[in-house]
């Protein structure tokens, strides 16, 4: 097995602007999450993602035949309080 470093996730964290929180009739303390996932993958390894036959044992060969790696995506969360 190849060694590999994975970039997993990325949040950010920002509060609201008192303003914007009055005007949705919020209380302070609301605030917006933005959140990313499965950024980066270090590895001398040639194909598609060394986790993708992470079950085998050690009389089966890889086997990546229609195999897709982990897809990178991007979520934006609004937390109001009320």
């Amino acid at each position: 097995m190849d060694c590999f470093w994975k970039w997993r996730e990325l949040s950010i964290v920002a509060n609201l602007p008192n303003r914007l929180t009055q005007l949705m009739h919020a209380q302070n303390g609301s605030n917006i999450t933005f959140g990313a996932r499965n950024l980066h993958l270090w590895t001398a390894f040639t194909g598609i993602d060394p986790e993708a036959n992470a079950s085998l044992n050690g009389n089966e060969t890889q086997f990546e035949f229609q195999t897709a790696a982990a897809p990178t995506y991007f979520t934006a969360r609004l937390n109001l309080k009320y």
